[in-house]
């Protein structure tokens, strides 16, 4: 699927802002950048999940808990493997059991890298093991002007079902995950034998937030069992087909929670469209933000989905979709800060 000029440009600018990711930034001042004010236990929050006519099964605290798993995401290797400075050892004191690893996948044709990676870890304060993906990094224009471009079929490698035989990925989310794949199942096959009974909790953002959702699809299509998967400020991933088979097919989308901070724009990307094969959609149940006040937001269901063309899947028209679509660097800054605070722990002044 290729997009049309107007998509193109809109890609071109959106990368350009995005590329703030990679500078350091003066974080929001809610809280102080190393994370020390984030006592969970100690500041009483006020929420409100007003629009929401259905059950409320998303857990905020948790949330919250997990974000700075994904937010330690962008850490290099050799700091990860250590665990002991910067914000996420100051949330996460008790880890254990981390592996990192990274690599590189080729963009703008081959002539660049761009990295991706991931970390594995277990948390024994939430009796958890914790797979944790990086976002976009170290050249995020490149990211989103190769990347979104059109769709490809899961590689034959990963041996999908025939389930599967009707859904189609964004190429570049694709090549990450293949990049990453066996390390990945490795790592958290190895914490699950040693930690059998613990759950098995998937996150990341941005890029990282497509990656979670890969992996938990394929796990869950090679026999391990996905407690939960949150995600922040993910892009849509693949078509309808690919909707269908993470929501209903392998039953993931009860647990799966993606945020959207505001007018975060990155999950408004790539766009969804009249052709073919009906553009991207999302899976999972959205949770959208204003600050601290949520809304889980409502199902869009397949069937109501199929036959419209200009249907988002799983994108209440009520919440993140709502606003227009917003490319400034304010809307920017709500991409690259989620509970107020930044995105990524190697933005903080301290570092990692």
């Amino acid at each position: 699927m290729r997009v049309t000029r107007w998509q193109a440009a809109c890609f071109i600018v959106l990368g350009f802002l995005m590329g703030s990711q990679a500078v350091r930034q003066e974080p929001l001042r809610e809280y102080v950048d190393d994370g020390s004010e984030l006592d969970w236990g100690k500041i009483s929050m006020t929420f409100s999940n007003s629009s929401d006519t259905g059950e409320l099964t998303y857990d905020a605290d948790e949330a919250r808990y997990l974000y700075f798993f994904a937010t330690a995401s962008y850490c290099p290797v050799d700091n990860l493997k250590k665990w002991n400075s910067g914000r996420k050892f100051k949330m996460h004191p008790e880890v254990t059991d981390v592996y990192a690893y990274n690599a590189t996948v080729p963009i703008f044709f081959g002539v660049e890298d761009a990295p991706v990676q991931f970390f594995s870890a277990y948390d024994p304060l939430s009796f958890s093991i914790v797979l944790s993906f990086e976002g976009t990094a170290g050249g995020a224009p490149s990211w989103v002007n190769d990347f979104m471009y059109y769709m490809v079929k899961p590689n034959s490698s990963w041996n999908w079902p025939d389930e599967a035989s009707g859904v189609y990925l964004e190429k570049g989310f694709r090549a990450s995950w293949d990049r990453l794949r066996v390390n990945a199942f490795k790592s958290t096959r190895d914490l699950v034998a040693k930690h059998p009974n613990a759950n098995l909790v998937i996150t990341g953002h941005s890029l990282g937030g497509a990656l979670a959702a890969l992996a938990a699809a394929d796990f869950t299509m090679n026999g391990m069992e996905v407690s939960k998967v949150i995600t922040f400020g993910q892009p849509r991933l693949g078509n309808m087909n690919w909707a269908h088979l993470y929501d209903s097919t392998l039953g993931l989308r009860n647990i799966t929670f993606r945020l959207v901070n505001h007018r975060d724009p990155v999950p408004r990307i790539p766009f969804t469209d009249i052709s073919l094969l009906r553009g991207y959609h999302h899976t999972g149940i959205e949770v959208w933000y204003n600050v601290y006040n949520y809304t889980q937001c409502n199902d869009v269901s397949l069937n109501k989905c199929k036959f419209s063309p200009m249907c988002n899947y799983n994108e209440d028209k009520n919440c993140s979709i709502s606003p227009t679509f917003c490319i400034t660097s304010t809307c920017i800054g709500y991409h690259t800060n989620y509970f107020q605070t930044t995105s990524a722990d190697d933005n903080l002044v301290d570092g990692c």
